[in-house]
């Protein structure tokens, strides 16, 4: 699952996304948790980034949208088809079980650029994140992972228009593994109310999982 996310180099969303439009004034975040307001542009055609609410309501919160399902849950069916978007990001979060406590471990691109999520959004501006099979690095730590797209990749996914869930799932299982970099953290993280700098900083050398 993707539970919890970074955006802390918002100054290098424009240099990375030049297609899109940013704000000037956007804060830099540290510990994004689900019923937060977040960064994403949708398939609406208007190229600018808005603020979305992570977390669709449902039974329960939908937070996250597994690749599986999408062509086959109702609540996703309609939205892979129709309603796309993707949320930057510069990082996110999965925890293990280490010394008696959940660690934390921030997993970023090895090139530190920020990145976008593949997402779902809602007509009452709520979004979920697609997740799938974790590989690589990640797979270490958990069984899931967000699906992290490229820029040629997120063009695709927020093109105009009705695809067909086949397709926009084609799109999805086309987007190559990411190359990432994985650091423990501090257990602040754990937290959902607490976002600063040090969410993101290594913690000093010690055994670890990596």
């Amino acid at each position: 699952m993707c539970g919890r996310y970074s955006l802390a180099r918002v100054e290098r969303l424009a240099g990375a996304f030049p297609r899109f439009r940013f704000t000037d004034d956007l804060p830099a975040r540290y510990n994004i948790a689900p019923t937060t307001d977040v960064l994403a542009v949708t398939n609406d055609g208007t190229r600018t980034a808005a603020m979305l609410r992570w977390g669709v309501p449902a039974a329960s919160l939908v937070i996250n949208a597994r690749i599986e399902t999408l062509d086959q849950r109702p609540m996703f069916r309609e939205a892979v088809a129709a309603r796309r978007c993707a949320i930057f990001a510069d990082g996110f979060y999965e925890w293990y079980a280490g010394s008696g406590r959940r660690q934390p471990v921030h997993f970023t691109l090895a090139s530190g650029e920020p990145f976008a999520f593949a997402g779902l959004w809602y007509p009452d501006r709520t979004c979920a994140i697609v997740t799938t099979d974790a590989r690589g690095v990640a797979a270490s730590v958990h069984d899931r992972m967000p699906v992290i797209l490229g820029p040629d990749d997120t063009e695709r996914w927020i093109r105009e228009g009705v695809v067909p869930p086949p397709e926009a799932l084609e799109m999805l299982h086309g987007v190559a593994p990411p190359d990432l970099r994985a650091v423990e953290v501090t257990p602040k993280v754990n937290r959902a109310d607490y976002d600063a700098p040090d969410c993101i900083e290594q913690l000093p050398p010690q055994p670890t999982l990596f």
